[in-house]
């Protein structure tokens, strides 16, 4: 699957990711939080009747660091890289 159609976003402000799924017939169902070396730091269910356009998760005292943001979705999995300052 090519990510073009979803977008994920690591808001400063707020420690939150935007996540917005703009593929058709596919749900976002977990979101997971890896930190530089793989280990999993944190992971969201989604709830199936959530809004897709705008799914925003909370990222609990975050860390200076590069991360992997992994978005699991009934079509298969997305990953990117986000870094917190």
């Amino acid at each position: 699957p090519t990510t073009e159609n979803l977008i994920i976003t690591y808001i400063q402000k707020s420690d939150n990711i935007t996540i917005n799924n703009g593929i058709i017939n596919s749900n976002v169902t977990k979101v997971r939080l890896y930190n530089n070396t793989g280990i999993e730091i944190d992971s969201w269910k989604i709830q199936e009747n959530r809004n897709q356009a705008n799914i925003q998760v909370h990222i609990k005292k975050p860390i200076i660091g590069l991360y992997i943001v992994k978005v699991e979705t009934t079509n298969g999995e997305y990953t990117k890289k986000i870094l917190i300052e």
